[in-house]
């Protein structure tokens, strides 16, 4: 059980921490990300699994990740893949689920070039899984890799 003394410096704290937010003068805060800079995108690609066709999922979420990592390691050095679950109504709000894929990476080239990739990319990726499309997001990003060497 919380005392009165343990309330008053939770209290204080959290009154601290507000007031530093409020008044916090942005120079000084840009200051301490001096070093982060944008310097790329942050490209995830959305990959539902049920077949275009046959509206349910007939590859194995375990197999679809294996194509996805043979398609992608041909164009991107690194990359994350997650494995997730889609769940959506279509137009006669019928509810449908299936497994999803959730690929991300990182890149400094322009915009427009990795539009194009990312449509390169996602032609294969609709052709060798039957999909009829492919979610793909760019995201601005300010990122650098810290060295604890």
């Amino acid at each position: 059980m919380l005392n009165i003394k343990k309330i008053s410096i939770i209290a204080i704290c959290f009154i601290i921490i507000l007031s530093c937010k409020i008044n916090a003068n942005p120079i000084f805060v840009n200051s301490l990300h001096k070093d982060f800079k944008e310097n790329g995108y942050k490209v995830t690609f959305y990959i539902g699994l049920n077949d275009r066709e046959k509206y349910v999922q007939l590859i194995s979420s375990d197999d679809a990740e294996n194509i996805l990592q043979n398609i992608l390691l041909k164009y991107i050095e690194g990359f994350t893949i997650l494995k997730s679950k889609g769940v959506w109504h279509d137009g006669k709000q019928i509810t449908f689920e299936n497994g999803f894929i959730i690929i991300v990476y990182f890149d400094i080239s322009d915009r427009e070039f990795l539009e194009e990739y990312a449509s390169f990319i996602s032609e294969e990726i609709t052709e060798k899984l039957n999909q009829s499309s492919v979610l793909v997001e760019f995201t601005p990003i300010n990122s650098k890799f810290i060295d604890h060497k």
